[in-house]
């Protein structure tokens, strides 16, 4: 197989990877995790949910506010810049 070949294969085998690791931590259905490092803001409440790979991923919120260490799926958006998740719903499980 030509060296080209190869990378393309490897770059498309890539690609696909990051896309299913995305489709992963959102779909229609929201992000489901596990809450940590809740804290009051001006605005709202900013809190983490770990996801089951253990990355975090940091949500703010306007509404009530989930208890410390419980599974919750948010939904709403991600900000432009990807740093931070809008949740406009949050539900306890």
């Amino acid at each position: 197989m030509s060296d080209g070949r190869t990378l393309a294969i490897l770059i498309t085998t890539a690609l696909l990877v990051s896309a299913s690791a995305a489709a992963f931590y959102q779909d229609e259905e929201g992000i489901t995790g596990i809450t940590s490092n809740t804290r009051e803001t001006k605005n709202g409440y900013v809190f983490e949910i770990v996801v089951p790979d253990g990355i975090a991923i940091k949500c703010f919120t306007d509404g009530p506010v989930p208890d410390e260490g419980r599974t919750v799926t948010v939904y709403g958006s991600f900000s432009d810049d990807g740093s931070i998740f809008f949740a406009d719903k949050v539900v306890e499980h």
